[in-house]
């Protein structure tokens, strides 16, 4: 059968028909077999060759000889190409690192030289608070000494918290004993003699308003119920930004004196009625600068 057909074909081409206008004959029980020679020869192309045609004594290009070669070769650039990009970016990368890491390295240089001024800053406030709070401790201990022994009590009263510090001294004023009563407390009014409170109060609020020190004498209440008689002297202390903060104050009990001077005042009165009831009049002689004083009744 191939033969045949082979033989058809030869024949209409020795006839006269061209071989690329002579329709390839298909059948599937046949394998179709050329030569590419023949088919060059001819100009006859391979696309219009049958399916699953066998084409023989065909040449091997130089394309299709070296084509995988050329696929390694481009595969093997690639690679090349993409390690290289990789490279460069790292490069860039380590550049770009390595300059933040630069900066960073200056700013922690700068901020190193920060810390150590502020270190030494420090270390200067330090000394100087430990000098000052030396000397405050040895100002305060001569404070209490000269207090002590002029039997007066320390007091603190605090504007902000309310709180009021009592020494030793002023609690002993007070009735109590040192351990009886705590050293701070938030009830500044527990001792006051209720009719001095508000004097008290109206003192201490000139004090804040006019700043300074004020003095005054008022009575308090012991723990024993007994009334005394104190004088105070008060400062009144600023916080660092000036405002308010502390009134600092001595108190020294005057009860004693202000019943010898009670009893000093009767008894002026109590002579003058008599003085006066027997027509008696009273008269002063100073040897110093011979000066002679009359009362009004040894005037008469």
């Amino acid at each position: 059968l191939h033969g045949r057909l082979t033989g058809e074909l030869a024949a209409r081409i020795l006839k006269g028909e061209k071989p690329q206008d002579v329709p390839v004959t298909r059948d599937e029980s046949i394998r179709f077999l050329f030569d590419h020679r023949q088919l060059r020869r001819w100009s006859i192309p391979l696309s219009a060759m049958p399916p699953d045609s066998q084409i023989l004594n065909r040449e091997i290009s130089v394309y299709d000889q070296y084509l995988p070669y050329a696929w390694v070769v481009l595969a093997f650039i690639g690679v090349q190409g993409a390690i290289i990009v990789a490279l460069l970016l790292s490069i860039r990368q380590r550049k770009s690192a390595a300059a933040q890491i630069r900066a960073q390295a200056g700013e922690l240089t700068q901020i190193n030289r920060e810390l150590e001024r502020a270190n030494q800053s420090l270390l200067l406030e330090a000394g100087e608070r430990r000098r000052t709070e030396r000397e405050l401790a040895e100002s305060q201990q001569r404070l209490r000494i000269a207090a002590s022994a002029a039997k007066a009590g320390i007091w603190e009263y605090n504007l902000v918290t309310g709180e009021v510090y009592r020494d030793a001294t002023l609690k002993r004023i007070l009735g109590y004993a040192p351990e009886e009563l705590p050293d701070r407390s938030v009830n500044q009014n527990q001792h006051l003699h209720p009719d001095d409170i508000e004097l008290v109060h109206s003192k201490f609020r000139e004090l804040i308003a006019k700043g300074g020190t004020v003095d005054l004498q008022h009575r308090v209440v012991t723990a024993q119920g007994r009334i005394r008689w104190v004088h105070v002297a008060a400062t009144l202390v600023p916080n660092a930004s000036g405002a308010p903060e502390l009134i600092v104050g001595t108190s020294i009990e005057i009860t004693d004196r202000i019943r010898t001077e009670e009893q000093l005042r009767l008894t002026a009165q109590r002579l003058e009625l008599a003085l006066r009831a027997a027509r008696t009049g009273v008269w002063t002689w100073t040897a110093a600068d011979q000066q002679i004083e009359l009362d009004p009744a040894a005037c008469r």
